[in-house]
């Protein structure tokens, strides 16, 4: 990569990939490289995603193959989903500009393949353009009475070659239009070849991308020929070309984003290496509570306060030191998933129904022959919005974090995002942001916007922890409490893995 980057007779590198070999370098590399010119890849192996069993939520969502999709959205490699896509991809990119939004225009002369063509252009974050009105009235001059110039325009069998340069023509110069996919279902009436060269003779006279999609037409085609001889793509089918497109303006808009900086942050790591030192020397697979949440603390990663106790007796001082309401939570060795098992109560405000709630938890637990140690009393946040934030650490990748929307649907719902560190504070902010339900964070249908800014931190506080430790395999901080814009977070749950040494 660093080579190709420095060579003036490279426009574009194409990489089948089976591994990274050492990940960080190549994510400094490649996000290096991606700036000056495309890199896209093929990458082996999707099969291996979501296979490991794992006893957190972040390990369940996990899985070699995202964490190279993590890779992949960080340094702007482009990721082809098959070698045949890699070189649709490279087609489009070696023989036309980039496009300057995502405002697509589609010529056609049949309607099916269009609307083929919308379909997937919007899956893939494009959109249609909005012709000028003036666009519109010079179509209606002279454009088959039959024909829909409506954006996918569809000029029917109908249109003849000079209708259909025209409409390009005139798509192609609305100041709406960013890019146009050129459709053409050849008859038997029409020579192919006269329309292919209407198509990049309308293309030459203008500064915006033009794909063609001649309908089953190969390389070997007459028409296919005439459009790559004069640097228009030409592909099988629409969407083809349509993910093309589509990558092509992934692209541009990466060369225009804000990288942003690595921040540091004051950390304990002497109390962080002590607590994580003691329990892999007693061969522990898992840190205690009360060790989690010392070594969250450690490096700024805000928790609940909570209070430890061995006894249902000891509950009412806890409880008293916090302040009611509380939150009751037993655990145990084999108590991971306290909603599932019922080992959780929220909203405790008497003496007697924290003592009652403590009684029936323990009974219920164990008549399922499960050790209770004890509890965990824990002030009751309210107000927040759940989210998740955890990090599994990949065999081949390393340390690998996760972000989503949070509670117990986490994994039904998988509305999630991967982060590689070390993570930028945009690297973050870019986690957030992208996914599904990121604007229910922002705040709709009247209810606050909640504290991203703070959410932004902690992702990079604890992608700091997860580098400094090679001690940790997988932490889950489910659910963390995002309150209102300025208030923070609160870590409310937190489950803590080490790496077993290997045999």
């Amino acid at each position: 990569l660093q080579m190709w980057r420095g060579d003036p007779d490279t426009k574009i590198i194409l990489a089948y990939i089976e591994n990274f070999g050492n990940p960080k370098n190549f994510v400094k590399i490649a996000r290096a490289t991606t700036k000056d010119k495309p890199v896209i890849a093929v990458k082996s192996g999707r099969s291996e995603a979501g296979s490991r069993a794992a006893a957190s939520h972040t390990g369940s969502l996990g899985g070699s193959d995202l964490a190279a999709e993590a890779v992949f959205a960080q340094t702007g490699v482009l990721r082809a989903a098959s070698i045949e896509e890699l070189f649709d991809f490279a087609m489009a990119f070696s023989l036309q500009p980039l496009p300057r939004g995502n405002r697509v225009a589609i010529v056609s002369d049949a309607g099916g393949p269009a609307i083929m063509c919308v379909d997937e252009l919007v899956a893939h974050g494009m959109r249609l353009a909005d012709f000028a009105p003036a666009t519109q009235a010079f179509m209606r001059t002279w454009a088959p009475p039959e024909a829909s110039l409506r954006n996918p325009i569809d000029l029917t069998p109908q249109g003849s070659l000079e209708d259909y340069r025209r409409a390009l023509d005139a798509v192609l110069s609305d100041d709406g239009v960013d890019a146009a996919i050129a459709i053409y279902v050849p008859p038997v009436r029409a020579d192919e070849v006269d329309i292919a060269r209407a198509v990049w003779q309308a293309a030459k006279d203008h500064s915006k991308p033009v794909l063609c999609n001649f309908l089953g037409r190969s390389e070997n085609s007459p028409g296919f020929v005439e459009l790559v001889s004069h640097s228009v793509p030409s592909y099988l089918f629409p969407e083809s070309a349509a993910r093309s497109l589509a990558a092509m303006y992934r692209y541009a808009e990466y060369r225009k984003r804000d990288e942003g900086e690595l921040r540091t942050f004051p950390v304990n790591r002497t109390q962080a290496q002590t607590i994580l030192d003691r329990a892999v020397g007693e061969g522990r697979s898992r840190l205690r509570s009360e060790e989690t949440d010392a070594l969250l603390d450690a490096y700024g990663i805000r928790t609940t306060k909570t209070r430890i106790v061995r006894r249902i007796e000891e509950l009412s001082r806890a409880a008293k030191e916090i302040n009611y309401p509380v939150v009751l939570k037993a655990f145990g060795p084999e108590i991971v998933h306290k909603s599932e098992l019922q080992a959780v109560r929220l909203g405790i405000r008497t003496e007697k129904e924290l003592v009652d709630a403590a009684s029936a938890m323990q009974r219920q637990l164990r008549d399922r022959r499960m050790t209770v140690e004890g509890f965990l009393v824990q002030e009751f946040v309210q107000g927040g919005m759940e989210v998740i934030l955890g990090m599994a650490r990949d065999k081949v990748y390393g340390p690998f974090l996760v972000f989503g929307l949070g509670g117990i649907y986490v994994e039904y719902l998988k509305d999630v995002s991967f982060g590689l560190p070390p993570l930028t504070d945009r690297d973050a902010m870019r986690m957030i942001e992208s996914i599904r339900t990121y604007p229910i964070l922002r705040g709709v249908r009247g209810e606050p916007a909640r504290d991203v800014t703070a959410l932004q931190e902690a992702i990079l506080r604890l992608g700091a922890l997860a580098s400094d430790f090679d001690s940790i395999q997988e932490m889950d901080l489910n659910p963390v409490l995002v309150l209102e814009e300025g208030r923070g977070y609160c870590a409310v749950d937190a489950r803590i893995i080490l790496a077993q040494p290997s045999s």
